[in-house]
C-alpha cells in the first residue's frame, strides 16, 4: 500500500478533496493500515508501551512544530508495524522553519487529547510520557 510521509509523519493518501459551502473542504482517503487508539482503548489492548510510543511521537510533532488540532484518540493510528500515524489531517498546521510549538501551544494541543472520554483514560500515562520524551 502507498503512504504519503511529509518527512516521517505517516498519513493517509488523498484521493480526491471536495470544496463544500461556507469555505469548507472534505477529502476522501486510501485507508491507513491498522487500527486507531480509540478502538485499541476500547478493547483494553492499548499497551504501556503504546502509551509510551504515543507521549514521544506527540512530543516530536510538536517539537517539529506540528499542531494537530484534531489530535484525539480516533484520529491516531497504530499500525501492524508498531509505527503511529495521523488521520483526519485536513486542520493540521505547520509552522514555518520547523520552529517547536511554544509551551501554550503543546498544552493546548494536549487538552485536544484529552476532552475526549477515552483520551482522559490514558491521560496520566501519556502526559508522563510526554513529560520523558520532552526532557
Amino acid at each position: 500500500m502507498q503512504k504519503n510521509c511529509v518527512r516521517w509523519v505517516l498519513t493517509l493518501v488523498p484521493l480526491a478533496l471536495y470544496s463544500l459551502p461556507d469555505n469548507r473542504w472534505a477529502a476522501r482517503y486510501q485507508p491507513l493500515d491498522g487500527e486507531t487508539l480509540r478502538a485499541l482503548i476500547k478493547k483494553s489492548t492499548l499497551s504501556e508501551k503504546n502509551i509510551a510510543d504515543l507521549g514521544a511521537y506527540v512530543a516530536k510533532l510538536h517539537d517539529k512544530g506540528i499542531y494537530f488540532r484534531s489530535l484525539h484518540p480516533g484520529n491516531v493510528v497504530l499500525q501492524p508495524n508498531g509505527e503511529l500515524g495521523l488521520i483526519d489531517i485536513l486542520d493540521c498546521r505547520f509552522r514555518w522553519l520547523n520552529r517547536p510549538l511554544n509551551a501554550w501551544q503543546r498544552e493546548r494541543n494536549l487538552q485536544h487529547f484529552f476532552r475526549y472520554e477515552d483520551g482522559k483514560l490514558i491521560e496520566k500515562a501519556l502526559r508522563a510520557a510526554y513529560s520523558f520524551s520532552t526532557q
